[in-house]
């Protein structure tokens, strides 16, 4: 599901939005932008929350809907500074972070390329907050069987990230689906002879002060 509303039809429900608001219509501004968030139109929302100023944006409620939608539109590091902001020894402020990090998760994982993004967020909520593993887990679980049926490494890459959690994942798949398991299989071995490369290309940098012009100055290996 995109996030992003563009063109002429997101200036309008941008705009449409903002004179709602203006005139009155939403007498609260955090209820107006978690209407916004939850028919995912962050976009606007992040344009209601702008508008507030001074101690409105020291509430706590407000840190968290700025957060989750400064992630879901692509400012992962202004997203954080602002959880930082409110991230404390409290156990409110910590479980109020965790489940911003989670909510924005849940949409970004939807879009292909923006795993990582999405397993970023998910890494750190589960750290904030050791009770949403579970829920962590499941998200992570779910999304990655949709990936394997897509072109892409999406299945793999949350795969990867799941048995960091669960050691017994990648059995898990191999029981639940072979087809799946398979694939899983075959990107490791890509992701494998990768590595291998980069590493031989490194080394031959370090050593010879320059890159490569062929396979066949990396030596032996099966890379020529």
């Amino acid at each position: 599901m995109k996030s992003r509303l563009t063109g002429h039809a997101g200036q309008v429900a941008l705009a449409a939005s903002l004179f709602v608001f203006s005139f009155g219509c939403v007498s609260d501004p955090l209820d107006h932008a978690e209407e916004l968030i939850a028919a995912y139109d962050f976009k606007s929302a992040l344009a209601v929350l702008d508008q507030m100023t001074g101690a409105e944006r020291e509430d706590m409620r407000f840190v968290r809907l700025h957060a989750v939608s400064l992630f879901v539109e692509g400012n992962i590091d202004e997203g954080f500074a602002e959880l930082d902001s409110i991230r404390s020894d409290d156990p409110a402020s910590q479980l109020a972070a965790a489940r911003a990090l989670y909510e924005a998760a849940v949409v970004i994982i939807r879009e292909k390329n923006r795993i990582r993004e999405a397993i970023t967020l998910l890494d750190s909520c589960r750290t904030w907050d050791p009770d949403l593993k579970q829920k962590v887990q499941s998200l992570v679980w779910n999304r990655a069987l949709e990936y394997f049926s897509v072109p892409g490494d999406g299945g793999y890459q949350l795969i990867q990230f799941a048995s960091r959690l669960d050691e017994g994942i990648v059995r898990r798949l191999r029981s639940f689906n072979r087809l799946y398991y398979n694939r899983y299989n075959e990107m490791r071995g890509v992701y494998q002879a990768l590595n291998l490369l980069k590493n031989r290309v490194e080394l031959f940098r370090n050593n010879n002060q320059r890159l490569p012009v062929n396979y066949r100055e990396l030596g032996q290996g099966g890379f020529t």
